[in-house]
């Protein structure tokens, strides 16, 4: 009878001692659980935060970009403006300098025609004195 109560109260700690373990490992399975659930609450936030800022990214790059080909042709067209008048100046002072060259020559054609002319007069008021 004393084996047969010890048997008994062995098989009770046991069974009591197999709960205690099957209430841990549940416990441990719920908080598991718990923290898994956390995680991917977590993963989910920060994958929709990633899609966000890349969406984001991508307009500050189209934004960005539209603004530099937008300055870069102002530039083009600012230097394109800047290399016409350049040319245009080129034009007019080779202009104003063929005018005034040939202003000069007939100067000088009628200061040396007035010489001649001069001297012709001079020589033949000389040759007659």
């Amino acid at each position: 009878q004393k084996v047969d109560e010890l048997k008994i109260e062995m098989d009770y700690l046991a069974r009591k001692r197999d709960i205690k373990h099957e209430e841990k490992i549940k416990e441990m399975q719920d908080q598991f659980k718990e923290d898994s659930e956390k995680q991917w609450s977590k993963f989910e936030a920060l994958l929709s935060l990633k899609q966000e800022q890349e969406l984001a990214f991508t307009d500050i790059r189209k934004e960005t970009g539209e603004k530099h080909r937008k300055e870069i042709a102002k530039l083009e067209s600012d230097y394109q403006s800047k290399i016409q008048g350049a040319e245009e100046l080129k034009t007019k002072l080779t202009k104003t300098f063929g005018e005034q060259k040939q202003s000069f020559e007939e100067q000088v054609t009628s200061a040396d025609t007035l010489l001649d002319k001069t001297r012709k007069e001079l020589n033949e008021n000389f040759q007659e004195a």
